[in-house]
């Protein structure tokens, strides 16, 4: 059990890193043993974020305190607070195993300075869109192509003019 100095500080650091995360994801998990939220851990902290469990009331403290308008969060809840926008949610969707339960709650997306709140559909939009590396490699794979095809075609004439010389002499 926590005193209220330490719940006050608790308070106190999530606030802090609301504010330092754009993304924060609120989920409800269920029979994911402590050796996969290791391995869910590793996960956030590989993109520079990190995910926790919270008490529940501690968590709605705080999002009062920075005036954030979240629907009462019900169920035991983890937190994962990152600098990314999708990732993390493709991470949380795709990562319970078929016994486990992590669901999305909501969550808050800080952009400018603001906070929107999302709601789980919103998540689950997010979790299927392609992430900025995604996008980049495409990008980068649509402007190789005609050069890419520019080579193969002058290749593929070099290639016929070796078979023609070839038969001319043989």
């Amino acid at each position: 059990m926590l005193t209220k100095e330490e719940k006050r500080q608790f308070v106190k650091e999530l606030i802090k890193k609301i504010k330092r995360n754009k993304l924060v994801v609120f989920c409800n998990f269920e029979r994911i043993s402590s050796g996969r939220q290791r391995e869910l851990k590793k996960e956030f902290q590989k993109m520079g974020g990190e995910i926790f469990v919270a008490k529940r009331r501690l968590l709605q403290k705080a999002l009062e305190k920075e005036s954030i308008q979240f629907p009462e969060i019900t169920g035991p809840t983890i937190i994962g607070l990152t600098p990314e926008e999708i990732l993390p949610t493709k991470i949380l969707k795709f990562f319970p195993k078929k016994k486990e339960k992590l669901e999305f709650i909501g969550g808050i997306l800080k952009e400018e300075g603001r906070y929107t709140v999302l709601a789980k559909e919103e998540l689950k939009e997010l979790a299927i869109l392609p992430t900025k590396e995604e996008l980049l490699s495409n990008i980068t794979r649509v402007l190789q192509a005609p050069i890419y095809n520019f080579y193969s075609v002058l290749n593929g004439n070099i290639k016929k003019l070796g078979y023609i010389l070839a038969n001319i002499r043989g």
